[in-house]
């Protein structure tokens, strides 16, 4: 859009959504990362008993800071649904 003839007009509103967007863009990618850090820390912690026994302060540590950690899952579960919403309006 930024190479189309007619930008001039709408040159500052382009560049603020340009901007949310890619703000919006990283992230969502930097959560996605989050959520495949955490799955596999998850299959360590929750799932190994031989591991939480040779490692209890670390377990206990994770054990913190999962609860944490779903709890801001759940804060951030209703933000994903309006994305959703508000990207299938843009869409259409």
């Amino acid at each position: 859009m930024l190479t189309s003839k007619y930008i001039d007009h709408f040159l500052d509103e382009v560049t603020v959504w340009q901007k949310k967007l890619s703000t919006a863009d990283q992230v969502i990618g930097i959560w996605l990362e989050v959520q495949r850090t955490w799955s596999h820390l998850e299959s360590i912690f929750i799932d190994s008993e031989d591991i939480r026994a040779q490692l209890p302060q670390d377990a206990e540590r994770f054990d913190n800071i999962d609860s944490d950690f779903k709890v801001w899952a759940q804060c951030a579960f209703p933000r994903t649904v309006y994305l959703r919403f508000l990207f299938l309006q843009l869409k259409s």
